[in-house]
């Protein structure tokens, strides 16, 4: 298991079978040397906020979720790697009706129940 971080002294997570990578995921070349060897990609990014607060100002960069995973797509296309996860709360709960149409119609049930969401079937997820 690879992990890409911001910061490698602040990551406290140690095992045999992990492998960290110091850096960026705005950076492509992070991205690569870090999915190098790798089957399959899990991003858990999040936007960083000023406090805990929900309605605090988002102190990351504006691009950092769409320039991320575009890198990361752009990573497993040259490697030939097929899946993705991408860990989000968007869409869960109250943030449902805020997220942006093209968004929802991907999901595969249109109203919230509960805090998970598939993919949609016709959109190549398995929708299970």
């Amino acid at each position: 298991m690879h992990a890409l971080v911001r910061s490698a002294d602040a990551f406290n997570l140690n095992h045999e079978r992990l492998t960290v990578f110091q850096g960026s995921p705005l950076n492509e070349q992070d991205v690569q040397a870090a999915m190098q060897g790798c089957d399959a990609v899990v991003s858990t990014l999040n936007l960083s906020m000023a406090s805990h607060n929900p309605w605090a100002k988002v102190i990351s960069p504006r691009d950092l979720m769409s320039t991320s995973i575009r890198n990361v797509a752009g990573v497993m296309a040259g490697q030939g790697m097929s899946r993705l996860v991408v860990m989000s709360s968007n869409g869960a709960s109250e943030s449902w009706s805020a997220l942006p149409a093209p968004y929802r119609a991907n999901c595969e049930d249109q109203q919230p129940q509960g805090h998970i969401r598939r993919p949609h079937a016709a959109r190549g997820g398995s929708g299970r």
